[in-house]
């Protein structure tokens, strides 16, 4: 008959940490088996206790396989227990004790304490707990999109520990975010092959830039691996700590800004930034004559634009523009207010006009939804 898994009580769990504090317990983190007060176990609720993890994990040859062996284990289990510390406090210190010494050995410690409270507790959060960071490394990575091989990019993920820790805790928010990552670095294994920790740490610091101009969390997987595409030369660049101090990522944001590339949309002229997004709306609307005001915001989402440019919205009806607090000069400036051909009109008779603020950062996401419609878009040298 299958068994319950056991957890710790949130009191009980604290004492220990207390214990490790005081220095009470810590020759208890090299004996053979962790001394525990029985009567601070609990079950866990439709959570059963897996067969001979223990075995399969001590006989993993990296964190990628155990990771795997942890996850399978405990798959089905809910994320308000996977992000519970009492949880894994009591795997790190009862069925899983053996593992965790062999990982994280304490005698080679230099500050036995903190390595205690990082590895066996939640001491920086789950990100380092030897267990919670293991499964959640797999949880956020699986590609769903590749039954055969939904591990492939947790391999990836699994190259550098640097690089785990500070992805779980960077862009555990956009799990579309870290696989587009992952994607770019499994086409590009130079990148991995020297100084990743460092190259890694400017990835992270180069999105936290681009977070403040755009709403990361809503963009799609294939954004983040356009965008490292762009900055590969400058990765490969990197190959100490000192150059991620050096190199201004919100700079090259910025140059990227103000790139002056322009597109043709079907044969047309060279068009702007600003109207080559007109003029995929325009050709939408022309595509489908029938489409209604709220079928067209729906088809272009204010989404696709960073929300520093967003402005009053992406698609916006003429009279919001005109009962505006915009100066007119922005009302021109932002959605061509006063030029009367890139005035649009829905099936039911709503005029609106579409904001032309866009840069080589954002203007892809528009354009993926044109090319996707059939349009030719093509970019045309300076």
């Amino acid at each position: 008959m299958d068994k319950l898994q056991n957890t710790f009580t949130t009191s009980y769990v604290a004492k220990l940490a207390n214990e490790v504090k005081a220095e009470i317990s810590i020759d208890k983190y090299s004996a053979e088996e962790f001394e525990y007060d029985k009567s601070a176990l609990k079950f866990v609720a439709r959570v059963y206790k897996p067969d001979n993890l223990l075995e399969q994990m001590l006989s993993a040859e990296n964190d990628f396989e155990a990771a795997v062996f942890l996850y399978k284990a405990y798959k089905d289990i809910p994320l308000v227990l996977a992000s519970n510390e009492a949880f894994w406090t009591y795997l790190c210190h009862v069925d899983l004790f053996e593992y965790c010494k062999k990982r994280y050995p304490v005698n080679e410690a230099k500050n036995k304490i903190s390595h205690i409270q990082d590895h066996w507790f939640f001491g920086k959060g789950h990100t380092r707990n030897t267990l919670a960071q293991l499964w959640w490394g797999v949880h956020e990575t699986i590609d769903e999109d590749n039954p055969e091989d939904p591990y492939h990019l947790t391999k990836v993920f699994f190259i550098n520990y640097s690089f785990r820790v500070i992805w779980l805790t960077v862009m555990l928010r956009t799990k579309q975010g870290l696989l587009g990552i992952l994607d770019f670095l499994k086409e590009n294994p130079e990148i991995t092959d020297k100084a990743f920790e460092y190259r890694g740490l400017f990835i992270a610091k180069y999105f936290n830039r681009l977070g403040g101009s755009k709403q990361l969390s809503s963009l799609p997987r294939d954004f983040f691996k356009k965008e490292l595409d762009k900055i590969k030369d400058t990765i490969l660049s990197i190959t100490s700590k000192a150059q991620v101090s050096n190199v201004d990522a919100s700079n090259i944001i910025q140059q990227a800004r103000l790139d002056k590339t322009k597109y043709s949309l079907n044969d047309s002229v060279p068009l702007s930034k600003g109207k080559l997004a007109v003029m995929i709306v325009k050709e939408y609307v022309k595509k489908y004559p029938q489409a209604t005001f709220d079928e067209i915001q729906q088809k272009f989402p204010d989404v696709l634009i960073p929300s520093s440019y967003r402005s009053l919205g992406l698609i916006v009806k003429a009279e919001i523009v005109a009962n505006s607090e915009l100066l007119p000069k922005y009302k021109n400036k932002r959605y061509y207010y006063d030029t009367k051909d890139f005035w649009l009109k829905s099936s039911d008779g709503i005029e609106f006009l579409v904001n032309n603020q866009w840069d080589i950062n954002s203007i892809g996401d528009i354009i993926d939804v044109g090319i996707s419609e059939g349009f030719s878009i093509v970019a045309i040298e300076n």
